[in-house]
């Protein structure tokens, strides 16, 4: 990940408590996440670029056995306190989702809110999806949400300066 994605992620504070991301959103999202993916209770799920665990800890919520790996410490941090909170038991590791594997396989895999094309023009998104084959079960399923071309041109607008100085688009 470039530095200024780095930096980016590692405050946090810009989705910590984005209004967008609300706890019904959240169920609805996991809704459908349940009605594509079909599992069975206590079924392994990798959430790959976890954030602070918003879609993990719904679905550990729902009795899924739930590993969420984020390269950014601040958001692993962040997803442990509120999985803490949320008295439920997810295991997040920081990791990069390009790097990661894992001995004992899942059953599915999800990379959300348009995490697979934020690593950066360093980021290798074909090692990543590569690694996430590996981590699964033969059969096993990878769900992946990338944003609307159309959607992204006409609804993104320029926000505020972080940390680095540089606009970001959320």
């Amino acid at each position: 990940m470039t530095n200024r994605l780095n930096n980016f992620f590692e405050e946090g504070s810009p989705f910590l408590n984005h209004p967008l991301l609300t706890a019904e959103r959240t169920a609805v999202e996991t809704n459908f996440l349940e009605s594509q993916l079909r599992l069975p209770p206590g079924a392994r799920i990798l959430d790959v670029g976890c954030g602070f665990g918003r879609h993990s800890i719904e679905l550990a919520r729902r009795g899924y056995t739930v590993t969420g790996i984020d390269p950014a410490a601040a958001m692993i941090a962040a997803a442990q306190e509120r999985a803490k909170e949320a008295a439920v038991s997810v295991d997040f590791r920081q990791a990069r989702g390009e790097e990661f594997t894992t001995a004992v396989p899942f059953d599915a895999a999800i990379c959300l809110f348009t995490s697979l094309g934020q690593m950066g023009p360093d980021g290798d998104n074909s090692a990543l999806v590569s690694r996430v084959y590996d981590a699964l079960k033969p059969g096993g399923l990878f769900v992946v949400e990338v944003p609307q071309r159309d959607t992204a041109v006409t609804q993104l607008r320029p926000s505020d300066k972080f940390g680095d100085g540089e606009r970001y688009t959320a």
